[in-house]
């Protein structure tokens, strides 16, 4: 586990290191292809509006002010903080190759970078459920809700990796066939969003999920079943996000 000064320092390094292969993937067009092009190549139904990857932008400044709070002297010695930093690095590294597998058309191992991404933010939720040492303040800002949101994209993103796989591995179509395989993907995403909601009850990472599920509508509005499955979907994260949300007692405006 990384403590103190190197944790400090090492969520900084591998933050950049993130941002620089990104813009390399975005701007620059890594392994020939910008990202929102490559997404595209693949065949499948389970696929956002361009504009809902907007969101990256906004997981890296959260992650930005993140790592400029974990790195304040009085955080230096926390040992909460040594492990969700240790948590964060692993899932910075994740990222990087997750990115470089992605646009090098090296898909499977995309995907078990990104599970490797997934589970690294799972146990940093895990950290940060209520009854740790973390309240309300500086820490719901700069620590819940940067997760919540990153996680709520990643296991969005996971299942959207999973669907690329099985697309190249020619398993997409078979019983269900492309239409019901991505309704079988929506279902996997509302009970996951569910187990979330009752485990954690964190207000963004079920308003990421949202905000997919309304993108792939936006996206796939021409195959009518899917856009009214991802309504749906959408429509059921939100119910079982604020059924839970009656059952607990508030202890703050994102957490329960």
């Amino acid at each position: 586990m990384l403590t103190g000064r190197v944790r400090q320092w090492m969520c900084f390094i591998t933050l950049a290191v993130v941002l620089v292969v990104n813009f390399l993937a975005t701007a620059l067009s890594l392994g020939g292809t910008a990202t929102g092009e490559l997404a595209r190549e693949f065949d499948v139904l389970f696929l956002p509006a361009g504009y809902v990857f907007s969101i990256w932008g906004l997981i890296y400044l959260l992650a930005i002010a993140f790592s400029v709070y974990q790195a304040l002297p009085r955080h230096r010695d926390e040992r909460d903080l040594d492990r969700i930093g240790t948590a964060f690095c692993i899932s910075n590294a994740a990222n990087v190759l997750w990115l470089v597998f992605f646009h090098y058309r090296l898909t499977a191992l995309s995907l078990v970078a990104m599970t490797v991404l997934l589970g690294a933010l799972i146990y940093i939720f895990v950290l940060i459920s209520p009854g740790e040492t973390f309240g309300p303040g500086a820490r719901l800002w700069l620590v819940h809700v940067p997760f919540g949101i990153y996680l709520g994209w990643v296991s969005v993103a996971t299942v959207a990796n999973v669907t690329q796989v099985l697309e190249i591995a020619g398993l997409s179509g078979g019983l269900f066939g492309d239409v019901g395989w991505t309704i079988v993907a929506f279902a996997v995403v509302v009970f996951l969003s569910w187990f979330m909601s009752v485990r954690f009850t964190n207000l963004p990472h079920a308003a990421v999920v949202i905000w997919a599920l309304i993108g792939i509508a936006v996206e796939q509005s021409h195959v009518e079943p899917v856009a009214l499955g991802a309504i749906v979907a959408a429509v059921l994260v939100a119910l079982g996000f604020l059924g839970v949300l009656g059952l607990k007692r508030p202890c703050g405006p994102f957490v329960v």
